[in-house]
């Protein structure tokens, strides 16, 4: 199961890249499981295909296989979609796979925050007195 896609590229050599991240199995300030959270919340859903992935199923090349896809579609995996310049990590092949390992990386960081912080509360529910 690989967790970097490299995609289409435009003209001025920038890739979109589908990267997967692992969401915890932990709950929230909520008491709710942030994968439960992730699901319920519809974060990271395409309201116009239902899916949790730009990518089509399948098991070739720019497809995501299925067993990733029900990964996402449970909550343990999160798809974010970003541009990446194929040649900014150098033009041999060993130095752009450092490179967008270390672009997945950094990247992983920031995704997890934003889906911890988006999802704190989600769930919470109280009585007004």
């Amino acid at each position: 199961m690989a967790n970097i896609h490299v995609l289409a590229g435009n003209n001025s050599n920038e890739w979109q890249v589908a990267m997967h991240y692992p969401i915890p199995d932990r709950t929230n300030a909520a008491g709710v499981n942030y994968r439960v959270a992730l699901v319920n919340s519809g974060i990271g859903l395409d309201p116009e295909t239902g899916r949790r992935t730009i990518m089509p199923s399948g098991n070739g090349p720019g497809q995501i296989d299925p067993a990733t896809e029900a990964k996402l579609d449970a909550g343990e995996l999160f798809e974010h979609v970003s541009s990446w310049r194929m040649e900014s990590g150098g033009t041999s092949l060993p130095l752009r796979r450092s490179a967008l390992q270390e672009f997945y990386a950094a990247e992983n960081a920031s995704v997890q925050a934003k889906v911890k912080s988006s999802l704190r509360y989600f769930g919470h529910t109280e009585d007004a007195a």
